[in-house]
Formats: structure tokens, C-alpha cells, sequence
């Protein structure tokens, strides 16, 4: 075969690469923030309701971003002090009132990239940490037989006299419940995140190892930008 007819047979996959167009970021069909109003609220007190809605009451940027990267807290670093301590409340709603909780998340990252101007990198770093494993008398967990997607509720409870978050979650993989050890609140009174694990026949083996983290560039408040 000549010359020429490979370059150009070479360059063809090139080329047809460039023709394909990024696929769209999920994204809600319509999205409301407005500052939330001073004054505590519990945390887990997100709603997912019929028709694909969701209201995320009194969140800060920074504990939008644990979900929405798939981050725990303690791993997101960098960026304007406003963004752990300025609170919004966020009323949107999906396409699709059947998308199931990851693609949420992702349409979380969409709205904190397009109105908050929010601009990430992840990048290694070497850190304490702990890691998940099988006790020695076996795991008491077993599969889920709920099928569909995956759900968290959360309720306070009273524990003579001590509020004790409770946080039930079905249908989840096991990454799925290592980030929900991390979430903001687990384990304030009650048993210890040790304990919770140890119950169901885990442990937590410490050690330094390489960690993906979350470094902010930029970002910028909504109307602002």
C-alpha cells in the first residue's frame, strides 16, 4: 500500500474523534438558590420527593461537594472561606422523575459548576487514613433484596435525653457506605463510628496511603459571577 494512503487511513480515526461531540453533563431541568435564612438546622435533612424534586435546605458549598465528588470532607482543601460557612437553600427538579440518586449527584456537580463557578482539580496525596476491611469473625452484611435505587433516610431520635442522628440506607455498594461514615453528623452521641462498624462484623485498619483529593481553584457566589 503507498505511503500517502496510510497517512490518510491514519489520520481518518483522528479525525472522526474530533467530529464527536462531548456527551451533555446531567443537569436539572430547573434549579432556585437563595441564602437560607440564619439559624441551625439538623443535618441529612435533604428531601427527594415524587416527580424528580429535591430541596437541599441550609447546605454550605463544601457539603454539596461531598456528594456531588464523592469526597469526604476532610478531603476537599482549598477556596474562599465562604464556602463552609455561607448557607443556602436549594429547591430543584430532575427530567426525569425516575433518576436514581447517583445521576442526582452528578446534577449537584452541574449546579455547583454553573452557578457557583466552581472549579476542581483532583490530585494524590499522601495522608493518614483508615481502610475498610472484614472483621475476623466475617462481615454481618448481606445483599440487598430491595432492588430499585439506592435510599438514605434520616431521623433524630431521643436517647434519654441525648438527640441521636439515625441514618438507614438500602440498596448501597460498599463505597457507597464508606462515604456515609463521613458525612457531617454520624456518630455525635450514640455509638462510635468504631463501634458501628465493629457491629457489623468490619473494622477500621489504620495507615498512610496515597488518597484522592479535591483542591477548589475558583469559585464565586451566585450573582456574583
Amino acid at each position: 500500500m503507498p505511503k500517502s494512503t496510510l497517512s490518510i487511513l491514519a489520520v481518518l480515526p483522528m479525525l472522526s474523534a474530533l467530529g464527536q461531540q462531548p456527551a451533555p453533563r446531567p443537569a436539572f431541568e430547573v434549579a432556585d438558590i437563595k441564602p437560607a435564612a440564619p439559624g441551625d438546622i439538623a443535618p441529612g435533612k435533604e428531601r427527594l420527593l415524587p416527580g424528580g424534586r429535591i430541596e437541599i435546605p441550609h447546605a454550605t458549598v463544601k457539603e454539596l461537594m461531598i456528594g456531588a465528588y464523592s469526597v469526604q470532607s476532610g478531603l476537599i482543601f482549598g477556596g474562599p472561606k465562604w464556602l463552609e460557612t455561607d448557607r443556602f437553600d436549594i429547591v430543584a427538579k430532575a427530567p426525569d422523575p425516575n433518576t436514581p440518586v447517583p445521576t442526582l449527584l452528578l446534577m449537584v456537580r452541574t449546579l455547583l459548576e454553573d452557578r457557583f463557578k466552581l472549579v476542581v482539580h483532583r490530585e494524590d496525596r499522601v495522608m493518614p487514613a483508615y481502610t475498610l476491611a472484614v472483621g475476623k469473625d466475617g462481615s454481618r452484611l448481606r445483599p440487598s433484596t430491595a432492588g430499585g435505587r439506592q435510599n438514605c433516610n434520616s431521623q433524630m431520635l431521643d436517647n434519654a435525653g441525648i438527640r441521636v442522628l439515625r441514618r438507614e440506607c438500602r440498596n448501597m455498594t460498599m463505597d457507597e457506605f464508606a462515604r456515609q461514615l463521613a458525612l457531617p453528623g454520624f456518630g455525635p452521641s450514640g455509638p462510635t463510628i468504631l463501634e458501628a462498624v465493629t457491629h457489623l462484623g468490619l473494622k477500621l485498619e489504620a495507615g498512610k496511603r496515597p488518597v484522592s483529593v479535591v483542591v477548589i481553584d475558583s469559585a464565586a457566589k451566585p450573582g456574583e459571577n
